[in-house]
Formats: C-alpha cells, structure tokens, sequence
C-alpha cells in the first residue's frame, strides 16, 4: 500500500507537476506563466528544479519555445493521473463506498502532446465536474508496437461502470457507423524550398526519400503500403513524429504523415501538401456499452478537439504527495510513533500533518484512541488508502521511466555482483574477462561495481539503487538470465583435516556423510547456503554449521589451518587447490551453481543492459573453458 518508493520525486508536490504540465501543452513559458498566474522567473525556477531532480533534459529551448522532449511528456501522463486520483479524493473523502464508480478510458501514448492531449485531459477534468462520483480514469496504450502494449496497473476496488477505448486504424473498412470518428488523409510536410504541387502526385514524390518518422503501428504499416504501392523511396527514423517536427526542417527532409497527427505545435516552418491517395486513417472511440456517462464523456472529447482556445479545467491541488506519503506510512505500521521513525521526523511533525491533511479533506480518516497506542481507520481512511495506493503504481511507473531514462542519457551501468576472494572463480573471471570485454565495445559507459550478499543485491535491485545483479537463486519477481554453465558444489577442505576425519576412503561421497563434519557455512539467507539448504531439504537432512560465517577472508583461513571444512564452486576454492592447501571433494547426488544476471520483472531495460545480457548469454559455452 502507498506511497512510500518517492526517491527521484521527493521534493516534487503536485504545484510543481501542474506547473510542469501547463508548460507541455503551451510550450511558452509566458502563457503559462499567465494562465496560471504566477510570475515567469517562478515557472522558469520549477523547470530547472525538476531537471536537476531527475538529472535529465525535459525542454529544448528553442525559437521563443520551451519544446518538451520525450521523456517529458511521458512524465506529464503521469502527472496528470496523480492529479485526477488527488481531485477525486478531495471531492469524495466522505462519499459512501456504494456511490462510488468508474471508468477506464484507453488513450494512446502517442497523443501525450499538444492538441489531443490537452483535449483528452481536459475532457476528463470537465467529466470529473459532471460526475463527481465518477473517477475517469486513463490506462495508456503504447500502440507503437504490433497489437498495443498497454501498462495495466491499479484500478479501483469499487463499481466499474465500463470502458471505453480512443483507437486509431489505418484501415477505414473498420469504421463505427455510430459514434465519434476522426478521418486523416496522407500529407506530406517539407521545407519552403522544397518544390511539390498543391496536391503531390506519385512523380513529384519518387524525386524525393520520404521520411517515415516513428508513430503508431498500425498507421506506419499503412504508410509503408502507400510507399511499396506508388513506388516510394522511404526510411526510417527512429524520432518521435512529434520530437522530429517539433524542429525546424532540413532542406531536403520531405515526411510522410497523417492529419490525424497535425498540431498547432509543429515548426512552423514545415510546409503541408496533401499526398493524391485514397488511403485515409482514422480515429474513434469504441464503447463497450452504451452508458449515458460514456456518451457525455464522448461528446466533450469532440467539442474539446474542435475548440481553439477555452476555458481550461486545470488540476487544482489542496493536500501534498508529502502528507499522502505521511499518511500512508502510518496506516502501514498502525501506529504514528513507528511511522515517524521510519520517516526520520518527530512524532508531533506527523501528527500535524496528518490532522492538516484530514482538515483540507474534511474528515477524519484515523480515529485516535486516547491513552492507547493503536488506531482505528475510518471508511474514509480506506478509501484514501485505495487513493494512496494507486499514486504508489503511478509513481513506481514513473520511478522505473526515469531510471532507464538516467541510464540512457549518462551511460552509467550499476552492477551488483557477490563477494569471491579466490581469483580464479567462476564470478571473477566473468567480471575481469567478459564484462571487460563487452566495456571494449561500450568505452562511453561508466560501469559501477557494488559487491555485497545476495539478499542485500535483490533489496538494491528491488529499490532500483542498481540495474543489474549476478544472483546464485532464482527470485519470482525478477528476470533472470544464466550467464554461466552449471558448476559443481563439493566440500573444500584442508589435507590435514581430511586425512583427521578419515573421509578420504570413500570412493563416492554423500551428503549424509559429511553431517560430522566441522563446517563453516555462510548464514541462512545468503545465495550458496539457500541452495545448500534446499538440497539437502530435498533428500531430508539438515546440516548443522559450527560456524556461519559470511567472511569469505576468515573462512579460507580456517581452511588452510585446518580448523573448518567448507561446501563451494570448485573455482572459488581453485587457488588454495592449486597451491595444495585444499581439496575438492565432489557430492553426490551433485548440486550445481548457476550465476543469474538479474533485474527487475517490470522495468523495462535499456539498450546498454540487454547488450550487455546478450554478450553474456551468447558466450556461456566459453565460460567453461575458463577453469
């Protein structure tokens, strides 16, 4: 539950994300310093601020423009949800839980600027103020790949009413009969010296390389088929439609695009030619029912995309992501006193913003007992738990985004491995020889080494404090990729000592057999001994440690004098083998150790981290050569 993962946004309120937002759609620091009256030093100072949180570039400054980039307009859907969760549980704090609903609304990620953007979202704050009761909430479908990939995540605990889906096609035979729609003919957009008709036809284009910039799916395949059919030169750029005429165009750039796509906020420099062609794209919005509230949703959204310039309905924030954070963390340990030590504050400091945060709200979302440390939730301290935790998955959303966008801009890779002190093990020699191998090919990547205990390597990765991990156990919230050969685990332990217990008669040793002998083992918890632990579970023994010990330097020291056996990879023990102060001694059955490179199941990876796993994965075989 709740908000508590906030690092790269704390110090970030809602004042300063609606702020940031305003200046995504105007894209001119004046009118949004205007429109939302507040000075334009004071605007100016929010966008600084927000860059040197997220230490990224979120505006080109350029022609009187502050153009947002990518990563901006994806942090700004964001944004916006955090404020239609806040709007709605201001206006609903003391709602009774069976007059609540919603609805989800499926809108692409490629409108997340200018004209359509700012339609929907307006759509959705007039909606808002129709049905109070009604929380419109937006699911962003990434139709940029074949199908949509959607980002499901929170939803609501209470009535769904329906869903209704803004889609576009590049086929116009699935038209609705019924409903809104939106047609768009091919254009093409070009530099003044570029010389096109008034309305090009096919010669005029097979003189030029059209330009096919990123952009939905199913429409990049109807242009495509445009191009293959009139026998078009094309190519493909990998910049955002709106990224690539956000910027003046070259001399020779000519691009190919739908109207659909058109916005005020293009250079103004492009000039637009329609393209002679019957192909049309469209978009509309598909109904799963007929609810009345779906239809007035609709008819906003139409008159929100055919009117200029309005009245806007902007997120007016009256609490702080700062007292939903207070205010989560003490429903999470039921208790004030614990939630402020976890926050390094003094108790009266929660205690004051909880009760300012109840006043904005008007209600009372914890009864406190007198003379008694524990608490009670209201039915208004559920629901706002419910609020809580969806700005929590929004805010992980965010969190995850920002952190591959980090790693893309500055190249610096994070990389957590085990602790191995024997030169010659499986980890070291995967470290010194391969990764360094792959570094040769990615000399502008800064690579960043934490070494520390499997349990503490997965908390890091789960904190998203490092991108990638070598683990020896699998973990169910994380993908894991074997980037060795299985190596064998047998008992390390001195000549002395083995000739002192006499184990060396045995031709063929088992794991019952070496139950007396003086181990020194890692703790519980840590990677070898969790595979120790389950092994010897599935043939029903325990072994019992003299010492647990997770000092790797301490442990082949008692080794070497004979005082302590121990149970590893061979190539970890392999330099007090090969100098005669140890031996191997294989078990049977055989237990074997995998090193995983692992990371988080739903952060997307960037493109340094997937080469990386892929030069590791294509070279398993000839890391058994390496012992």
């Amino acid at each position: 539950m709740g908000v508590k993962n906030i690092r790269f946004l704390r110090g970030v309120d809602f004042r300063a994300m609606t702020q940031f937002c305003h200046l995504c759609q105007t894209q001119q620091l004046a009118k949004s310093a205007e429109q939302l009256q507040i000075a334009r030093s004071g605007l100016s100072e929010t966008v600084r601020f927000l860059e040197n949180q997220f230490k990224l570039k979120l505006f080109r400054r350029a022609n009187k423009k502050f153009l947002p980039t990518e990563t901006a307009l994806v942090l700004s859907n964001g944004f916006q949800q955090l404020g239609l969760l806040e709007s709605f549980a201001r206006r609903n704090a003391n709602t009774p839980h069976h007059e609540l609903s919603w609805i989800k609304i499926r809108f692409p990620v490629h409108f997340y600027c200018g004209h359509l953007s700012g339609a929907f979202f307006q759509s959705l704050y007039q909606c808002a103020e129709e049905f109070p009761k009604t929380l419109f909430w937006p699911e962003f479908t990434n139709s940029y790949f074949e199908g949509g990939l959607t980002t499901e995540g929170w939803e609501p605990e209470w009535y769904k009413i329906s869903q209704s889906d803004i889609v576009i096609s590049g086929q116009s035979g699935h038209l609705l009969r019924n409903g809104f729609q939106q047609t768009g003919r091919w254009v093409i957009l070009h530099a003044q010296g570029v010389p096109l008709g008034q309305a090009s036809g096919v010669q005029e284009i097979r003189q030029h390389k059209l330009i096919l910039p990123r952009m939905p799916w199913s429409i990049l395949q109807q242009a495509t088929n445009i191009c293959a059919e009139n026998d078009f030169s094309f190519e493909y750029d990998e910049k955002d439609y709106i990224q690539l005429l956000s910027a003046p165009p070259g001399n020779h750039k000519v691009v190919l695009l739908n109207e659909i796509f058109l916005d005020p906020m293009f250079d103004s420099h492009w000039k637009i030619t329609p393209l002679s062609c019957e192909e049309r794209a469209v978009m509309q919005i598909v109904h799963y029912d007929e609810h009345p509230v779906l239809r007035y949703f609709e008819q906003v959204f139409s008159q929100s995309l055919n009117r200029v310039e309005g009245d806007r309905h902007d997120f007016q924030p009256g609490t702080s992501l700062r007292q939903w954070h207070y205010f989560d963390r003490v429903l999470a340990t039921g208790s004030m006193r614990q939630a402020a030590h976890e926050l390094f504050l003094a108790q009266p400091a929660v205690s004051t913003q909880i009760r300012n945060f109840e006043q904005t709200l008007e209600t009372v979302a914890i009864n406190r007992k007198k003379g008694s440390r524990s608490m009670d939730v209201t039915s208004s301290g559920l629901f706002l738990a419910d609020m809580a935790k969806g700005m929590q998955e929004t805010l992980d959303h965010l969190e995850t985004y920002v952190s591959s966008q980090q790693l893309q801009q500055y190249r610096h890779l994070t990389l957590g491995v085990l602790p191995s002190v024997d030169v010659h093990s499986k980890l070291s020699e995967l470290i010194v020889n391969q990764v360094a191998k792959w570094q040769q090919y990615y000399p502008d990547v800064r690579l960043e080494i934490i070494e520390d205990k499997q349990n503490v390597l997965t908390a890091l990765l789960r904190s998203q404090h490092i991108h990638l991990a070598f683990i020896e156990t699998k973990v169910p919230w994380l993908i894991q990729d074997s980037v060795s050969v299985p190596e064998e685990m047998g008992v390390v332990i001195s000549p002395a000592l083995l000739q002192a217990i006499d184990a060396g008669k045995k031709k063929k040793l088992g794991w019952p057999d070496i139950k007396h002998y003086p181990l020194v083992l890692p703790r519980r918890g840590s990677g070898l001994r969790t595979l120790i632990d389950q092994h010897c579970f599935e043939q029903g023994i325990v072994l019992q440690a003299e010492v647990e010990s997770d000092s790797l330097n301490i442990n082949q020291r008692w080794i070497v004098e004979g005082k302590y056996a121990t149970i590893l990879p061979q190539s970890a023990a392999d330099s007090l083998i090969q100098a005669g102060q140890a031996v191997f001694l294989p078990l049977h059955p055989s237990l074997k150790r995998i090193l995983r490179l692992s990371y988080l199941k739903n952060r997307p990876l960037n493109d340094v981290e997937k080469n990386l796993i892929d030069f590791l994965r294509f070279r398993i075989e000839a890391y058994s050569d390496l012992n």
